[in-house]
C-alpha cells in the first residue's frame, strides 16, 4: 500500500474505529525530509454527517493542546479528498490488548514491574489531562471516558501513551444520557447516568490493570449487555490469587480503583500513581531488564523489523544549495588559462549544441509510447524485458515502438509471478492491468487420537483427520476448528509465510473433554456444592464428567463454620484435587462512613470510623454514630447463620436501629422507615444506609459491610 493522501503517504492501514480508520504514513517533504507519523482518517461513510464531523473536529482541536510524554502528540488537522484527518506521533510498538493476547497465547504472566511501569506512566499521562487548563484558562476537569486496553500504548522504547480523545470532554460538558465508551470498561457510575470526574477514569485503568495482572477478564464477554451491567454496578470482579503472587499492596491499590463508590476511590490519578510507586518500591524482583528491552524480547521479529526500518525520519544527503567555486591560486610556474569568451559568444555555442543534440536524439534514439500499469492488489514490482520499472500502479512507462514483442513481468510477495506479452504497433498509449494470483500451499491436518472432524475457514470439509486441506492461499489467516466427541475442540488461527517444495503437515493432540475431581473436606461431615448443586456423599468425594477448562466454584459449609468458596479450573490433567478446609464460624459488621462529620462509639467508649464490631455471633454489640449537631444514631446488632439461596451456612445480622431525635431510614433503597426500627435484617456483602434527622434537611449516608 502507498496511496497519495495530499502530503502524506499511506502505507498500511493498522486500526479501525468507529469514526475513523488508523493508517501508517509517510510525511514527504522537499529536500528528501520524510517522517513516518499515523494518519487518522475520518470514515468516508461519515463525512457527510455533520454530527460525526462536529466531533471529530472538537477532537482535533482539544488534542492539539496536548503536549506530555505519556501521552500521543498530534501535528496536523485538515481536510483531504472530502474527509477530514489527523496526523499524530507514530507509537512503534502495540497496544495492552495485544499485549495480553500475546500473553494468553503462550501462558505468561507479564512481571510485576513492567505492570507497574505501565500503570505509573498512565496515571502520568491522565493526571496531566486531569489538570489540563481550557482555552480560556480555567479548569476543564477533562475526562478521557474511553480508557481500555486499545488506546494504552507501548512502544518498543518502553514508551506508555494515552490515545483517541474521540468522547474526551469536559465533565461539565457531558450528556450523562448518552452512553460512551468500551462496554466492561465504563465505570458504574457511567451506568448509573451520574454526573462523571476524573474517578470516571482511574476506575476504567484499574480494570485495564487488573486485566493485565490476573491474565482475565474482569467481566466476562458471554454475559448478555444487562447481566454486565449488573455485574459492574455490583462490583463482581474475582480478586483470588490461584498462584499466591500478587503482593497485597498491588491488589488493595487496584481494589480502591476498582470500588464502586466513587468516594472510595483514589482522589486523583496522582495519588493512584503514588501507591503504585509505593508498591514498586516494595516489589523486589531479579531481573531489571526495563519494559522496552523485555517487549524487544518477547516480540524479536517485530522489534528487529522496526529498529531496522528504513522509514524512519531521514534528511536529504544532496546540499541545498550549490557548493562555492573554488578559489584558483595562480603561480608564475603554471600556465594562465586564456580569457573566458563573452557572455553572447557562449549563448550562442550552447543553443547550437542543444540543436544538434536534438537533432541526434530524433534520429538515433528508438520511439515509445507511453505504458500505464495497474495491478490487482497495488504495489507489484514490474519489469520491462528485466529492466525495472517501478511498482504498480505506473502512468508513465515507456514502451519502444519497434515492433517487437516485449516481456511484461510482475512480481508480489504471496502472489504467483505474472508475465504477458506487449507491443506498440499501433502507435498508440498501452494501457495493461493484471489481476494476481496468490500463492497456494498444500497442507495436512493430523490429530493424536485420529477421526476428528474439521472445519477450515468456517466450512466443515468431508472427511475425518488425517486429512488433506488442499492448496491454501499463502499470506492470508485461515482458521481451523477440530471436533471429536468427548474431546475439547481446537481452535486456531494460522498464516502460511511462504511456499514449500513438500507438503505441510500441521498435527495437533486431542484433549478428553471430561475429567474426575476429588474434593477433601474438613470436617469431614461438611456438605459439598459444586456451581449451587449439593454433592451427594461424604468426604472424600470423587466427581466423574467434569468438563475440562470450565471454571467450577466449589463450596463446602456446615453449620457452626464460615463456608468455604473455591474457584477452580481442571487442566489437561486426569485427575484435578481440592481441599477445602473451614474456619470456625465468626462473624463482624465493618461500619464506614460516607459522610463528613460523624463519630462513633463503641459499647458506650470512643472510638473512631471506621468502625468493627466483631464476635456478633456471641453476643450483641451496640454502637452510636452521632452528627456534629450532637445527634445520634444507635445500632445494635447481632448475628447468626442461615441458609443463602445456594444451600450455604452464611451469616445474617440482625440490626435495631433507634435515633435522638427520630430519624427516617433507607436501606439499600428500599422504602423509607422511621426510628425506632427492629429486626431488621442484613445479609452477607455491602450494604449503605441513609439517614436524614427531625430537625435536619441533610441526609448522611454509612456502609454497613457484613463478613
Amino acid at each position: 500500500m502507498n496511496d497519495a493522501y495530499g502530503q502524506y503517504r499511506l502505507m498500511e492501514r493498522i486500526a479501525e474505529g468507529g469514526m475513523g480508520e488508523v493508517f501508517r504514513a509517510r510525511l514527504v517533504r522537499g529536500a528528501g525530509f520524510e517522517k513516518i507519523v499515523a494518519v487518522k482518517r475520518m470514515l468516508p461513510q461519515l463525512s457527510e454527517s455533520a454530527e460525526f464531523a462536529a466531533m471529530f473536529r472538537a477532537e482535533a482541536r482539544l488534542a492539539a493542546r496536548f503536549n506530555h510524554d505519556n501521552v500521543v502528540q498530534v501535528y496536523d488537522f485538515g481536510e483531504q479528498d472530502g474527509t477530514l484527518f489527523l496526523a499524530m506521533e507514530y507509537i512503534d510498538g502495540l497496544d495492552l490488548g495485544g499485549l495480553a493476547s500475546i500473553l494468553r497465547e503462550r501462558c505468561l504472566r507479564i512481571p510485576l514491574r513492567h505492570l507497574l511501569r505501565i500503570g505509573i506512566d498512565a496515571c502520568r499521562g491522565l493526571d496531566y489531562l486531569h489538570r489540563l487548563k481550557g482555552e480560556d484558562g480555567s479548569e476543564s476537569c477533562l475526562v478521557h471516558r474511553d480508557i481500555s486496553p486499545s488506546n494504552i500504548l507501548l512502544s518498543f522504547e518502553g514508551q506508555v501513551k494515552i490515545t483517541d480523545f474521540g468522547i474526551a470532554a469536559p465533565a461539565h460538558g457531558i450528556d450523562t444520557d448518552w452512553l460512551a465508551g468500551k462496554l466492561g470498561y465504563l465505570s458504574p457510575e457511567q451506568l448509573r447516568g451520574e454526573t462523571l470526574d476524573r474517578r470516571s477514569d482511574l476506575y476504567s485503568l484499574g480494570v485495564v490493570l487488573y486485566e493485565l495482572l490476573f491474565a482475565r477478564r474482569a467481566f466476562p464477554l458471554l454475559l448478555e449487555r444487562e447481566e454486565l451491567f449488573e455485574a459492574v454496578r455490583n462490583g463482581c470482579i474475582d480478586w483470588n490469587d490461584a498462584d499466591g503472587t500478587i503482593p497485597d499492596c498491588l491488589t488493595d491499590a487496584l481494589k480502591r480503583a476498582c470500588a464502586t463508590e466513587k468516594a472510595e476511590r483514589f482522589s486523583s490519578a496522582l495519588e493512584m500513581r503514588r501507591a503504585l510507586e509505593d508498591c514498586a518500591a516494595a516489589v523486589s524482583e531479579e531481573n531489571s531488564e526495563d519494559l522496552g528491552r523485555w517487549l524487544s524480547t518477547l516480540l524479536p521479529e517485530r522489534s528487529s523489523a522496526a529498529v531496522a526500518a528504513p522509514e524512519r525520519t531521514i534528511l536529504s544527503t544532496q546540499p541545498i544549495t550549490p557548493p562555492q567555486a573554488a578559489i584558483a591560486v595562480q603561480s608564475d610556474d603554471v600556465p594562465q588559462k586564456p580569457a573566458a569568451v563573452s557572455r553572447r559568444g557562449l549563448y550562442a555555442v550552447t543553443a547550437l549544441s542543444l540543436v544538434v543534440l536534438a537533432v541526434l536524439v530524433l534520429l538515433l534514439w528508438p520511439q515509445s509510447v507511453r505504458l500505464s500499469l495497474e495491478s490487482e492488489p497495488a504495489g507489484a514490482l514490474a519489469r520491462l524485458d528485466g529492466r525495472r520499472l517501478g511498482t504498480t500502479p505506473l502512468k508513465n512507462a515507456r514502451l519502444p515502438q519497434d515492433g517487437a514483442k516485449h516481456l511484461l513481468e510482475l512480481e508480489l510477495v504471496n502472489f504467483e509471478p505474472y508475465s504477458v506479452e506487449l507491443d506498440a504497433a499501433d502507435g498508440k498509449p498501452v494501457q495493461h492491468k493484471a489481476v494476481l494470483l496468490r500463492s497456494r500451499q498444500e497442507l495436512r491436518v493430523e490429530t493424536t487420537p485420529p477421526g476428528a472432524r474439521v472445519l477450515l475457514d468456517g466450512k466443515r470439509l468431508d472427511g475425518a483427520t488425517p486429512l488433506d486441506l488442499g492448496a491454501l492461499e499463502i499470506g492470508v489467516t485461515h482458521s481451523l476448528r477440530l471436533e471429536m466427541e468427548n474431546m475439547v475442540p481446537v481452535e486456531r488461527q494460522f498464516i502460511i509465510e511462504k511456499r514449500s517444495a513438500e507438503k505441510l503437515t500441521y498435527s495437533y493432540k486431542l484433549e478428553s473433554l471430561y475429567a474426575r475431581l476429588r474434593v477433601t473436606l474438613d470436617p469431614e461431615d461438611a456438605e459439598l456444592y459444586i456451581d449451587g448443586r449439593r454433592v451427594p456423599g461424604q468426604s472424600p468425594f470423587e466427581v466423574e464428567g467434569i468438563m475440562r477448562h470450565r471454571p467450577l466454584e466449589l463450596s463446602a459449609t456446615r453449620a457452626g463454620y464460615a463456608p468455604h468458596v473455591m474457584n477452580l479450573t481442571p487442566g489437561a490433567e486426569e485427575v484435578t484435587e481440592a481441599d477445602l478446609k473451614l474456619e470456625a464460624f465468626e462473624c463482624e459488621l465493618l461500619i464506614e462512613s460516607g459522610s463528613a462529620g460523624l463519630t462513633a462509639q463503641l459499647e458506650g467508649k470512643p472510638g473512631r470510623l471506621p468502625l468493627t464490631m466483631d464476635g456478633l455471633q456471641r453476643e450483641a454489640h451496640t454502637a452510636a454514630i452521632s452528627t456534629e449537631g450532637g445527634e445520634r444514631l444507635l445500632l445494635r446488632a447481632s448475628c447468626s447463620q442461615i441458609r443463602d439461596g445456594r444451600g450455604r451456612h452464611a451469616p445474617q445480622v440482625m440490626l435495631n436501629v433507634n435515633a435522638r431525635p427520630w430519624a427516617a431510614l433507607f436501606i439499600d433503597g428500599r422504602d423509607a422507615v422511621t426510628t425506632p426500627a427492629s429486626e431488621v435484617k442484613l445479609g452477607p456483602g455491602r450494604h449503605r444506609l441513609k439517614f436524614s434527622f427531625r430537625n435536619e434537611a441533610a441526609s448522611h449516608w454509612l456502609s454497613l459491610t457484613l463478613r
